[in-house]
């Protein structure tokens, strides 16, 4: 073969080599292969590029390949750089949103290698791309998949840890468990599991890990764990072995949750069980004290009672300005029938439980309701000399409802607030529209609620006390028919306070009904007659001061001199003054703070002794138990008397006394 011959056989054997390489990458489907000219135009266009970027040879050779790419990497990474960069550094890799010919977006991975001719000079670039958002979903699934987990061990409402199932060191915390233990997580990481355990309980840990190492793959207990400050809490944890990929275990995954509430309330419930079982063989002394709660309860409804209907035959008898007097009598003999309602409190309360209460439901004007109430219980505010304003909204709107339940929640309302306001302070009564509602708030400037009795305010008997000393008086039940007569109608009742000394204020929101409806007519009351008691000194004893002024203003009304005192120890500085005169017959109240009626009469009746005669006395108090009357008679006094009392009858009693001498010496007994 001449020299001529095997020239042209390397010359075809390369056209051949040429042509092979080609055809193989143009035929390469997974990647796009293209060559761009310095220029950044598309010379050739593969079968692989069409495959992916959907653009045909005839429609992209010419074209600008940065075309290739979404506007925002044009605007922020110009690809006439990256080739630029692929020039001065022979090979660039990009990874990077890439763009099809339908608009759809792909993450696209390639390079960029310059491409020069034999003298080193550049002719171009080629460019080597493929659709890798496989990849790129994959990374992010990851990535999600360790946030997700991250998430799930950190901010579980449960401790979460890994520890290692050989030496049972920590290996990872979350802020849970740090919490629960008082230590952080650099503390914790220093320790064993059974370092926290309790001593008592680290024979059931060492157990537990010897099963999961033999190959038990889960576990639960209960034991107590040891706080950093040295406390103690029950905790329930769960172990779950984790295994390598020959499945030996290696480490454990443990989840902690503290118990000791629920731990505590057991205790609690068997503590509750052991005093219910005493409390069998203790029937005779609960039925002791259910008398003593009855007896309660009648003294005091009865007081206020007292002078409501005392008040009202005192006005019957007849006096000037008649038709103020004809309103005053009107007032009472309506505030003596709210008041006689609250002997019902107790039986509407078990009847609101049982579902049984229901509701007179008319048209209700609660101007007229509020106003009411506030007749009520004016005289007691301003006894105390209390400023009780009133601002009501007389367009505020109507409801129906039943209007003696709305009063008795307004009395209920403002009685709370005179009861613990102190003297001088200030109440106010508004009435309003607050959409959808109707809003009554009370306010008073009395001694407040506290945080911690605030959650019990609404609870039934709160206020029960059973000591005839006690500072207010009160069933504990006025706040509880307050929110379930709100309730029935529909609506809300809450209470705010900044604390104690500083007030308080109820709300009650009603819904909206515009309904009219009339005022009904006020009907007259007779008047009575009186007798005359001219000449007669009556010492009065009472801490209520309606009470006190009532009892006052029967005998002076029947022609008495009264003089009345709100404490024993005032009255008892004037019974045993031996240089004053002596009066002719002492009233008095038995259940008072401090010194009572029964600590009065039986000093009376000690500094009596050897002295001319005993000074006629009546009892005057609600309790009227058989019992009661015969403790009073026994300590010392004439006569008992049970609230409410008829003037009449009073006026009879005292007559009787004076007239049948009861001042010549009596053997008296003591309280």
């Amino acid at each position: 073969m001449n020299k001529g011959e095997e020239g042209q056989r390397e010359e075809g054997s390369g056209r051949n080599c040429k042509e092979l390489f080609r055809l193989m990458v143009e035929n390469v489907s997974d990647y796009s292969i293209l060559a761009i000219d310095p220029e950044g135009r598309i010379l050739s266009w593969s079968k692989g590029a069409k495959e992916i970027f959907g653009y045909n040879q005839e429609e992209i050779v010419g074209v600008n390949f940065a075309v290739l790419f979404t506007p925002e990497d044009r605007r922020e990474r110009a690809p006439e750089r990256e080739l630029e960069n692929a020039r001065i550094k022979g090979r660039t890799e990009d990874h990077r949103w890439r763009l099809r010919k339908d608009g759809s977006r792909f993450w696209g991975s390639g390079s960029a290698n310059p491409l020069k001719d034999e003298s080193g000079n550049l002719i171009g670039y080629v460019e080597v791309a493929r659709d890798a958002t496989w990849r790129k979903q994959a990374e992010e699934a990851l990535q999600e998949s360790e946030a997700d987990f991250r998430a799930i061990f950190e901010l579980a409402g449960i401790g979460k840890a890994q520890a290692d199932l050989h030496t049972g060191r920590l290996l990872r915390v979350n802020r849970e468990l740090c919490e629960m233990m008082g230590y952080s997580s650099e503390e914790l990481l220093t320790k064993t599991i059974r370092e926290l355990t309790y001593p008592e309980d680290r024979e059931r840990d060492f157990a537990v890990y010897q099963r999961m190492l033999r190959g038990a793959g889960e576990h639960e207990i209960e034991k107590r764990y040891v706080r950093k400050d040295g406390s103690l809490i029950w905790v329930h944890v769960n172990f779950v072995a984790l295994r390598n990929e020959a499945g030996n275990p290696i480490r454990a995954a443990i989840s902690i949750m503290d118990i000791t509430r629920r731990k505590r309330a057991e205790e609690e419930l068997e503590e509750v069980l052991a005093r219910e079982q005493t409390a069998r063989y203790e029937s005779e002394d609960s039925n002791r004290l259910k008398d003593e709660f009855i007896a309660l309860v009648s003294h005091e409804l009865r007081s206020p009672l007292n002078a409501i209907l005392g008040w009202t035959r005192i006005l019957r008898q007849g006096r000037p300005d008649e038709e103020l007097y004809q309103r005053a009598t009107e007032i009472i003999e309506r505030s003596a029938r709210m008041q006689s309602q609250l002997i019902e409190d107790l039986m509407d309360t078990a009847r609101i439980v049982r579902g049984k209460l229901k509701l007179e439901v008319r048209p209700v004007n609660l101007v007229t309701v509020i106003e009411k109430a506030i007749d009520v219980v004016r005289p007691a505010a301003d006894a105390r000399g209390i400023t009780l304003e009133a601002r009501l909204d007389h367009e505020a709107g109507q409801i129906t409802g039943d209007p003696d339940r709305l009063q008795q929640v307004v009395w209920n309302l403002l009685s709370n607030a005179v009861k613990f306001t102190s003297e001088g302070g200030r109440i106010e009564v508004t009435l309003g529209r607050v959409d959808p509602y109707v809003q009554i708030a009370v306010r008073d400037t009395g001694c407040g609620i506290s945080p911690e009795f605030m959650p019990h305010l609404f609870e039934r008997y709160h206020q029960a006390d059973t000591s005839s000393g006690r500072r207010k008086g009160g069933l504990g039940l006025g706040l509880t028919l307050v929110r379930q007569l709100v309730e029935m109608h529909g609506g809300v009742v809450t209470a705010e306070s900044d604390g104690e000394g500083k007030g308080a204020i109820f709300t009650v929101k009603l819904p909206v009904r515009a309904i009219h409806t009339a005022e009904p007519e006020r009907a007259a009351s007779p008047r009575g007659q009186t007798k005359s008691l001219n000449g007669v000194w009556a010492i009065v004893v009472d801490d209520e001061a309606n009470a006190r002024e009532l009892v006052t203003s029967v005998l002076e009304s029947y022609g008495a001199r009264v003089t009345a005192f709100a404490s024993t120890e005032e009255a008892l500085n004037l019974l045993t003054d031996s240089s004053a005169p002596r009066p002719d017959v002492l009233v008095c109240d038995l259940a008072m703070p401090g010194e009572d009626g029964f600590s009065l009469i039986h000093k009376l009746r000690e500094w009596e002794k050897g002295r001319d005669g005993v000074l006629p006395a009546i009892a005057l108090t609600a309790f009227g138990r058989v019992e009661d009357r015969t403790r009073a008679l026994y300590a010392g006094f004439q006569m008992h008397i049970t609230k409410p009392v008829e003037p009449v009858e009073l006026v009879v009693v005292v007559k009787s006394l004076i007239e049948r001498g009861w001042r010549s010496k009596v053997k008296t007994g003591k309280a």
